[in-house]
């Protein structure tokens, strides 16, 4: 059977009414989703780029694994030096191992002896004993130095005696020239350039010697304690067969160490041993034409944005002068112009700590025959120049522009690093530009480190020596200067891991450069039509081997050092252009401070200086404090404090815990008293005036001219100072904690006071502060039954009784609350003192009540008030009817005026009545106290 087309049972599709809702609505999730997935890709882009913020607190100790990104040589140099040229290779490795030696002792120096002397006699002042103890420890750090120092005469004499063989002029035996090597054209001012910093550490020790006055003080009378020992031998139990030989080993150490001539003796020993080296002529030139390279090389630089450390290298310039003029007695003139009048670039230059060295000084103590070469103009206009650079550089520096560029030079840096380092490129024919562009930018950064610290230690070092007390102001862009130099290696610090990857690309490109040259040098030699090669020849070629496989491995600073020594050799016979040669060296300057990045960069950014201005850093927090400006480079600025930490862990005299605790303990008493507690007591007194905005408490407006908003303080993270973090956040609530709670148990009514000033804390300056949390309640009994006997008239006459409570309560107070008294007390006096206080206060209240009633019975029995009443009681009986039973308030008055005209009390001012009344008071206030 067919269904009907009409009928129910036809089959039909429903129609849906939300087809086109659900359309809509699927529509706006997909819209929302897509937002909410660009939404949550901005935000982590942001959380990325703010997850290392410029103002987290810096330090290595903090950190439990460093990056160390640059390689580390663990191949012994002999096995580096390989080639089958065997005079090549000896000659190659003695120098390069006394180039090491001399690298090694460098570092001993900086890191060993020179802190320990410096910081000599800091700490606190203890007893006379105490100090000659100091130097007790300290003659055995003595006794390594002269260690120290014996070795440093050997390497030097080892160095000329190894450079008079190799320019030791020929001997004709035969008629053939017989000699170790053909020097003729050989250079090596990487040699020289060595000796110079090894020469500039006795240098220094000599500055570190003179300028420490507590050595030169202490040691006399440390002598004089040996003596007095020898001298009473009965109280002290010591071996005194062996005080000799320690007197003569103090007068050794004397001679040697403090009496300002560990360099002169160094250059003064015999060079003339084994080999002769103050007649050889041919090292005689060589010597001074090095000088004259180098200091062709430094002079320009010096005072340049890319100095580096040339300062440093003047200084061994300057020593090696002095030696080649002790050898030899050659007075070059010229020489000692060009190297005198460096003073007009760099007056002084700053050694370590608080030592400071100035050139020309240095030269004429030295050679004092250098006077007789030059002007006396020139020896007149020294003076004169110093005075004049320090007055320029104190007028620059005051210049706000000048701050201002520094800063926008070192910010500009700083966005520079945060865009470009961390972010790589990824096309591969912009690869080279990308590696020249890090490169410049990781160099950049260094010379605005050593730019910053040589103008600090420079002005610093300037007022020291010419005793010139420091304006305030100047002070103050010394201390911000000190910011950017933290800035500056908190910012590489921070981009390690960004830096990492490809620090080991940049320094294989520029390796890639001289490989390219070296290989077409090689090229040059043998292509020559002759196939035998002379001796030079020979010589050139190994040492462009060795050269090429120094730099097929990592860069390393020991391997760059031998491509040095080996291109030397390798550079004779004009195997490169002298384009090729300025590229050769550019490249190599390039990768040698990509080798020792990190120890430019601790050297350009340390701060150790400013231990001996610790006195001026309560100048910066007052101006801090007044500013409000940049409160988060309080970081770096305890950050720079820290900088010294490491060199007092080396000091001999006494326990290095000890003297940094005790500097720790300076640095945060000044900051407490110079800057947290002016912060607390500024947040206080505002809170205080908010609180009582509603009395005359002056103009509190944000828009008035002396307004100081402190919240950005507020806003600063916890600093590190030294082992243990500072929150000034937390100190601020605490202390605002402190004082609500003392305050609030000392007057407690005025909670409510401290309760407003705490919300007010909260609400505008966004501080957590806790609840008291005092109790409602007081565990005291109140007043006592026995005391309120002892005095009940006082008590009647100063209270009011409520009848309906039973309570008496207080009439007035000098205090801000009323005394009570209830059953509640009356009970605790009983469980005091026993029931029988109970027979006790009735029969003494009903004396008094006797003597109460006895005065209102003679009161009412009184003519003059008798006579009144009497009237009146009969006024009232013959009108109560009309009255309606009420006494009319015209005759009320009438009597009341007719008792005043009796007279008043003269004190009070009170009438009979109104005595009357308070007799009537205190009989109603005895009798509730008897019924409680």
């Amino acid at each position: 059977m067919v269904p009907s087309p009409t009928g129910d049972d036809w089959g039909r599709d429903k129609f849906q009414d939300g087809g086109a809702k659900d359309l809509v609505l699927s529509a706006q999730l997909k819209r929302y989703k897509r937002f909410l997935i660009t939404h949550k890709q901005s935000l982590r882009r942001i959380e990325d780029a703010l997850s290392s913020n410029i103002t987290q607190t810096w330090e290595f100790d903090l950190n439990p694994v460093e990056l160390k990104y640059l390689p580390y040589e663990q191949v012994q140099v002999l096995e580096l030096i390989r080639t089958e040229n065997k005079i090549c290779n000896k000659i190659i490795t003695a120098l390069a191992a006394l180039c090491c030696e001399c690298k090694f002792l460098v570092h001993e120096c900086e890191q060993k002896y020179i802190p320990a002397i410096i910081f000599f006699g800091e700490g606190e002042q203890d007893a006379k004993e105490q100090q000659q103890s100091y130097m007790a420890q300290f003659v055995s750090l003595l006794q390594d130095l002269s260690c120290y120092v014996n070795r440093c005469n050997e390497i030097v004499l080892n160095i000329l005696q190894q450079l008079s063989s190799l320019y030791t002029p020929p001997n004709v035996q035969n008629g053939r020239c017989v000699r170790l090597m053909d020097a003729s054209d050989l250079h090596l001012p990487i040699v020289y350039d060595h000796l110079g910093d090894l020469l500039r550490c006795l240098i220094t020790l000599d500055e570190c010697f003179r300028s420490n006055i507590q050595i030169a003080e202490k040691w006399p009378a440390f002598k004089r304690i040996i003596t007095s020992i020898k001298n009473n031998s009965d109280k002290v139990q010591i071996d005194l067969s062996r005080l000799p030989s320690f007197e003569k080993i103090l007068l050794a150490l004397e001679g040697q160490l403090l009496d300002g001539r560990i360099f002169q003796n160094c250059i003064e020993q015999i060079f003339d041993t084994n080999l002769t080296v103050t007649k050889n002529p041919l090292l005689q030139e060589e010597f001074s034409a090095m000088i004259r390279q180098l200091q062709a090389n430094v002079e320009p630089k010096l005072g340049e944005f890319n100095e580096l450390d040339g300062r440093m290298k003047y200084i061994g310039i300057c020593a090696l002068f002095c030696l080649h003029y002790q050898l030899y007695r050659v007075d070059d003139k010229r020489l000692l112009k060009a190297i005198w009048d460096v003073y007009k670039k760099v007056p002084i230059v700053h050694l370590c700590g608080n030592v400071s060295w100035i050139a020309t000084k240095f030269l004429l103590e030295k050679v004092p025959q250098f006077a007789r070469l030059l002007d006396k103009k020139a020896l007149q206009a020294v003076e004169q120049q110093r005075f004049q650079y320090l007055q320029n550089k104190e007028s620059s520096l005051t210049n706000p522009k000048d701050l201002q560029k520094s800063y926008l030079d070192v910010l500009a840096w700083l966005i520079r690093m945060e865009s470009t380092v961390t972010t790589d490129d990824t096309n591969e024919n912009a690869l080279i530009n990308d590696i020249l562009k890090k490169t410049s930018l990781l160099n950049y950064g260094l010379f605005h480190a050593y730019s910053l610290s040589y103008t600090i230690k420079t002005l610093i070092s300037l007022h020291s020596t010419l005793q010139l007390a420091m304006k305030s102001e100047c002070m103050l862009v010394i201390y911000r200067y000190t910011e950017l130099l933290k800035v500056i290696e908190s910012t590489y610090h921070r981009h390690a891991m960004a830096i990492a990857p490809y620090f080991n690309s940049l320094m294989q490109y520029h390796s890639q450069r001289l490989l390219k040259i070296i290989t077409i040098a090689k090229k040059r030699i043998t292509s020559v039509t002759d196939k035998r090669f002379t001796d030079k020849q020979v010589d050139v070629l190994a040492a462009l081997v060795l050269a090429e496989s120094c730099l097929n491995g990592p860069c390393t600073k020991e391997r760059l050092l031998i491509f040095r020594l080996a291109f030397s050799f390798g550079s004779r016979l004009k195997t490169c252009r002298d384009e090729e040669m300025v590229a050769i060296e550019e490249a190599l300057r390039k990768l040698e401070t990509l080798a020792a990045f990190s120890e430019k960069l601790h050297v350009a950014c340390d701060t150790t200086f400013i231990y001996w201005e610790q006195n001026s850093f309560r100048l910066y927090l007052q101006d801090l404090f007044l500013t409000v400006r940049d409160p988060h480079r309080l970081h770096f600025i305890f950050a720079a404090l820290r900088d010294c930490v490491p060199s007092l862990r080396a000091i001999r005299h006494d326990k290095p815990e000890k003297l940094i605790n005790t500097y720790k303990a300076e640095i945060m008493k000044m900051f407490d008293q110079f800057f947290l507690q002016e912060l607390f007591k500024t947040i206080e007194d505002d809170l205080r005036c908010l609180c009582h905005a509603h009395l005359e408490v002056g103009d509190r407006s944000v828009f008035r001219a002396n307004f100081k908003d402190v919240t950005p303080f507020l806003d600063v993270k916890p600093i590190r100072c030294f082992d243990e973090f500072i929150s000034i956040k937390g100190a601020v609530e605490s202390y605002l904690d402190k004082t609500f709670y003392d305050y609030t148990t000392a007057s407690s009514t005025d909670w409510n006071t401290y309760s407003e000033m705490r919300n007010s804390a909260s609400q505008k300056y966004g501080l957590d502060l806790h609840e008291p949390h005092l109790p409602s309640k007081t565990l005291e009994q109140g007043c006592d039954v026995l005391d309120i006997l002892r005095n009940l008239n006082a008590f009647v006459s100063q209270h009011y009784y409520n009848i309906n409570t039973q309570m008496f309560i207080e009439r007035s107070s000098n205090n801000k609350f009323l005394r009570t008294t209830n059953i509640r007390h009356v009970a605790n006096s009983i469980r005091t003192h026993g029931i029988g206080i109970m027979n006790t206060a009735v029969n003494f209240t009903y004396q008094y009540l006797r003597q109460k009633f006895y005065m209102f019975s003679q009161f009412l029995f009184d003519e003059h008030i008798k006579s009144r009443l009497m009237k009146d009681i009969k006024f009232f009986k013959e009108n109560k009817d009309r009255l309606n039973q009420r006494y009319p308030f015209e005759r009320a008055k009438k009597f009341f005026i007719s008792i005043r005209k009796l007279g008043v009390t003269p004190d009070t001012n009170e009438t009979y009545l109104d005595q009357f009344r308070q007799l009537i008071g205190q009989i109603g206030n005895a009798m509730g106290y008897v019924r409680m």
